[in-house]
């Protein structure tokens, strides 16, 4: 396993025990005006754990720690890649991502997604627009790290259930994504649409 990725983890574990509740609803973006917007709500069922190596992906929208890892199964992220590319009419740079993705398979330890340069021009929010289709999908499993199952695994705990929420002015073309635990507790968020 990533020993950056043991590091991490152990690291947020030692120091947090985080049980808190939400005073917020899924979907309640600060950048939103409540009275013009739609919030259009669905729970998720998440996969459990993969056992094979996978991508990975920090969120914690509503803290600064990042305590929570996303994992994507390479197969999903590359179906992702190649649908965006058809939709962009077989865009270079989505291409050559493929294709350096495609020669890092098998994976051979979880590895940051972002270690494909994910997060900047022309891929600005990319990997939260992969991670966000995923979830939505049921094609993603999410760990919180603040959690521990046992004393003798540092691994977090996987969540089951969490909510997804799309919000604008139209929720079926949603101008933003969040997905939340089911207290609320923001996981990821993304503004797909500025007016």
């Amino acid at each position: 396993m990533n020993k950056f990725f043991l590091i991490f983890v152990a690291l947020f574990v030692s120091g947090c025990a985080h049980e808190k509740a939400s005073d917020r609803s899924c979907g309640e973006l600060k950048y939103y005006s409540k009275t013009k917007i739609e919030i259009k709500t669905i729970s998720v069922d998440l996969l459990s754990r993969p056992k094979e190596p996978s991508f990975y992906l920090f969120a914690g929208e509503s803290d600064p720690y990042h305590h929570y890892a996303i994992l994507l199964k390479p197969e999903a992220v590359l179906a992702e890649l190649e649908s965006f590319s058809k939709i962009r009419g077989g865009s270079k740079w989505v291409e050559a991502l493929i294709e350096k993705i495609k020669a890092d398979l098998p994976l051979k330890e979880n590895t940051d997604i972002e270690k494909y340069g994910l997060f900047g021009y022309p891929f600005m929010g990319a990997q939260k627009t992969i991670a966000l289709n995923l979830i939505e999908k049921n094609q993603a499993s999410i760990v919180d790290f603040w959690r521990i199952e046992s004393s003798e695994e540092i691994s977090g705990k996987v969540l089951k259930k969490v909510v997804f929420a799309r919000v604008g002015y139209a929720p079926e073309d949603a101008d933003a994504r969040e997905v939340c635990e089911l207290s609320g507790d923001s996981i990821l968020e993304l503004i797909e649409r500025v007016y």
